[in-house]
């Protein structure tokens, strides 16, 4: 059963999750079908009849080092797209579409990855198991009165000399035309708000303005990322103020980084001369508090469907403030630009603390998993041997021509679904700080910084992490931004290194061994975070798809928190102290 020719359902997933590694020998025999003909499989004598076992042994580990020269070259026209994607065939489904242009998430490089038919059929139909899934569980998808409330904004979209086009995965189905009719029928904003191309402030502003005057219809707030949910939230509560206004009077002019003229043209006609008994509304719920706040306002909303896992545990947490708990939050899908990589199958998470992936075993990619730190250097395994608590990198191999590709995504397997693993994001490979050998992941920072948080009993709005190395020995510096007026710097940087000693026993031991100097916190320029942000955005970074580093991973980045630094920071110890540690 190919689940790119017709729709994939529940019970055919059923039958693959009981038999595995059958499905993932008939994927891999479908890539190398398509793409026999590619230089990378040509030069290792690679072809359809090729198994998976020669295939893993003669084939190398590859990260997008490998693939970035061709690429470009078939980008610029300087190489024929058969040389990345095989001689054409007649089944169209092998087409290149063009690029799924990736930014600021390897250390601020982009990446531009092949976008073949093939893959977008399977998307497709991953998404369609993900509505299935929801429908088993009696959550609503969609329905006449149901629709979505989300910070959707196009981002960059260039044309390649190839004449290709490349952008991110969400802002290249933004931006077709194709879609925006039923873009139109599902979502509570409008498509023209969507496709401006002033800041991204604007943008969500204006999906929040015209989201209340369609409140009761809000029927789930969909974001990739919670993030994004946080920030329509957290624009409710600092513009609360300007949209009981705007509501009651009407729009009439610009307001600096949230209405601009583009805007304006848009929004008048929604508001007309105002709503007085809506602003009344709003203004008395807001005045109520933002504890639950989204239940009030959008009533019949059933779910708040993103990412909540990895780097985004801070905002899932900080969002929770806004349902005050009573609305659900569904992450469905585990995919990437490279691969969709699995499906949850309890999105509500019924039997799990945090939302669990299983694995797609007939799709349009072979799973590999290496061991997560490979300090043994251990060969990677496929999904039929790994082990429950398990940690691992993920190796895909796609009909994008990624072979044996590092995908740079580290997952802990949880529990088996039949035969099949499901697994728990945990973070990004490069999301690791090691200044002595320690291994401190981003998971590790984030749960320091949330017992820091509630042992000094303040509110860190936003965070990152870096290593000084310049001092002896060397040390972690963590650049915050600060909700509420409160000082802290001098209570945090204590509470920050005992909760790095219980989250990290290596961080612990190398401390005791005067490795390791004590955690600097060091506070930066209010906005600093969204100034960043707006950066990435400007030089490429899908809307859609940014998410805030939790370790300095580019120099741009670097830069931007020395010059917003707000002093040195202090110390809680003293001279003795720091030196007999």
């Amino acid at each position: 059963m190919d689940p790119n020719k017709r729709a994939y359902s529940l019970k055919q997933l059923e039958d693959d999750l009981r038999d595995p590694m059958s499905a993932q020998r008939a994927t891999l025999k479908q890539i190398f079908t398509s793409l026999q003909s590619t230089s990378y499989l040509r030069k290792h004598g690679i072809g359809p009849e090729t198994t998976l076992e020669e295939f893993t042994d003669i084939y190398p580990i590859t990260t997008y080092d490998d693939y970035e020269a061709l690429v470009n070259a078939v980008a610029d026209k300087e190489a024929e797209p058969s040389e990345l994607i095989g001689i054409p065939s007649d089944n169209d489904d092998d087409a290149l579409l063009g690029f799924f242009l990736t930014s600021g998430t390897s250390r601020g490089r982009n990446k531009l990855i092949p976008k073949l038919k093939r893959d977008l059929l399977h998307r497709i139909s991953a998404f369609g198991l993900a509505a299935e899934t929801l429908k088993k569980e009696g959550v609503a998808v969609g329905g006449q009165g149901f629709r979505s409330l989300s910070a959707s904004q196009k981002g960059i979209i260039i044309r390649t000399k190839s004449g290709l086009l490349a952008g991110g995965a969400n802002s290249m189905y933004l931006a077709d035309p194709k879609n925006h009719p039923m873009l139109q029928k599902t979502m509570v904003s409008l498509v023209e708000i969507v496709l401006l191309d002033s800041p991204h402030t604007v943008v969500v502003y204006s999906h929040l303005l015209v989201a209340l005057t369609r409140r009761e219809e809000v029927g789930r707030i969909n974001n990739a990322y919670a993030n994004q949910t946080l920030e329509l939230c957290v624009m409710l509560e600092e513009k609360c103020d300007l949209l009981v206004n705007q509501l009651r009077h009407g729009i009439s002019q610009t307001v600096e980084g949230l209405v601009d003229d583009e805007s304006l043209k848009i929004l008048q006609p929604i508001l007309g001369d105002g709503r007085p008994d809506l602003a009344d509304f709003v203004e008395r719920e807001c005045g109520l508090g933002f504890e639950g706040i989204l239940t009030r306002l959008f009533p019949n909303c059933e779910y708040l469907s993103m990412i909540t896992s990895g780097a985004m545990l801070p905002y899932t947490e900080k969002v929770k403030r806004y349902t005050a708990g009573k609305i659900p939050m569904i992450s469905s899908i585990y995919g990437a630009s490279e691969a969709v990589i699995g499906l949850n199958m309890d999105p509500l998470q019924k039997l799990s603390d945090a939302p669990l992936y299983t694995l797609l075993p007939r799709s349009t990619s072979l799973l590999e998993f290496q061991p997560f730190p490979n300090d043994d250097e251990d060969s990677p395994v496929t999904m039929d041997k790994v082990k429950i608590g398990g940690v691992y990198e993920v190796i895909v191999t796609s009909s994008n021509c990624l072979f044996r590709y590092r995908l740079g995504d580290v997952v802990r397997v949880v529990k088996f679904q039949h035969k099949t693993p499901a697994v728990e994001f945990l973070h990004r490979s490069s999301a690791v700080l090691s200044l002595s050998n320690e291994l401190m992941t981003e998971r590790h920072l984030m749960d320091a910084v949330s017992r820091a948080q509630a042992k000094v009993g303040v509110h860190i709005k936003d965070f990152v992490f870096d290593g000084d190395m310049d001092c002896i020995p060397p040390r972690y510096v963590m650049y915050y931004e600060k909700g509420g007026d409160v000082e802290f710097n001098a209570r945090i940087s204590g509470a920050l290194d005992e909760a790095l000693h219980d989250e990290n026993s290596n961080y612990s031991l190398k401390r005791s061994q005067s490795r390791l100097g004590e955690v600097r916190a060091v506070e930066v320029e209010k906005s600093t975070f969204g100034r960043y942000k707006a950066v990435m955005l400007k030089a490429g970074t899908d809307p859609g798809q940014y998410k805030a580093p939790r370790v300095v991973n580019n120099e741009r980045l670097r830069a931007m928190l020395l010059e917003a630094s707000l002093g040195e920071p202090m110390n809680t110890n003293s001279a003795e102290e720091e030196k007999a540690d």
